[in-house]
């Protein structure tokens, strides 16, 4: 931990609004580069177990509680410098709503949601020259209230302004997580990138979800390499017709490292506690896009169809 972070650290203002695994373990690497963020989250038990006893951080080197502030209501923190949309994209719609007292004219808003349309869901609120999206490759496990197993992953954030040039306030921020051991890259091609992340993210997320397996339990099935290769397939394809292209090396790439780590992907977290996935988002975005351009989807399709179908029924499930 940074004990002595710089004055110019200490005046950026930083609300993370969706303090969930991913969200906890930014507001971690960030307290690492010296901020110190708020942490903004719904779920009672989760703030009242930071508030009361500071954010428990595992890592392989045992244990530390980390102080941090967190709030479930955001009109407590005031208006921010910067504030990190990492809401699940089911509830951003909401979310941005109810975190409008932390947003001021200056605020810089980072959506960093998976899969597609979040830029427009946001923007229906805030102004577009205030907006900056794109994604993040960073994980994390929240295993109790207050409790999170952070993992860096790649330990990349990789965004986009809508509208601009990135002003001091992101250059800042860039600077505060690299002290903590992430990398904000600034990425003009970020449709790409997003894409590529997509084409990850419905490689595993779903299947891992269904199957109640972890990524490197389901890389050692014989059936998960074609399953894969389809779903990517059909992202690649969709994403060709629209004018993007995907970064394959790039999606093997960290395919071959989830499969060596054994995590339990965002929506498997959410099977596990019933909860509402993000399947609209992500194969079901690739259904979506591939309609409009004409592109079949029938493997996209058919994981979606049924992640809806075990959304709908968790309470009748044996």
């Amino acid at each position: 931990m940074n004990p002595n972070p710089t004055p110019e650290n200490r005046s950026l203002d930083i609300a993370i609004v969706g303090a969930g695994a991913i969200g906890s373990s930014l507001g971690y690497f960030l307290k690492l580069g010296g901020a110190d963020p708020w942490l903004v989250d719904p779920w009672t038990a989760h703030v009242e177990a930071i508030n009361a006893g500071g954010l428990t951080v595992v890592t392989e080197d045992g244990e530390e509680q980390v102080s941090s502030r967190a709030t479930i209501d955001p009109s407590k923190p005031g208006v921010m410098d910067v504030v990190i949309l990492l809401t699940k994209a089911n509830r951003l719609r909401d979310s941005v709503r109810d975190a409008l007292p932390l947003i001021g004219p200056e605020t810089q808003v980072f959506g960093l949601q998976n899969g597609l349309g979040h830029l427009e869901i946001i923007s229906e609120v805030v102004p577009v020259e205030q907006i900056l999206y794109g994604f993040c490759e960073i994980g994390g496990d929240l295993t109790a209230p207050g409790r999170v197993r952070p993992a860096r992953a790649a330990g990349l954030i990789s965004f986009k302004p809508v509208r601009g040039d990135v002003d001091d306030k992101v250059s800042t921020l860039v600077e505060l997580l690299a002290a903590g051991g992430i990398n904000l890259q600034h990425s003009p091609d970020i449709d790409q990138a997003i894409w590529s992340k997509l084409a990850i993210n419905c490689s595993f997320n779903a299947a891992c979800g269904l199957t109640r397996l972890d990524s490197a339990q389901i890389s050692r099935q014989p059936d998960t390499a074609a399953l894969v290769e389809s779903v990517i397939g059909e992202v690649i394809a969709v994403a060709e017709a629209k004018g993007i292209s995907i970064d394959r090396n790039h999606v093997d790439e960290f395919i071959a490292m989830a499969s060596q780590v054994g995590h339990h992907p965002s929506m498997a977290q959410d099977v596990m506690t019933k909860r509402r996935t993000e399947i609209e988002s992500l194969n079901g975005a690739v259904v979506r896009e591939g309609a409009h351009v004409g592109i079949p989807t029938p493997v996209n399709d058919t994981i979606t169809r049924l992640v809806r179908i075990l959304e709908a029924t968790y309470d009748e499930q044996f």
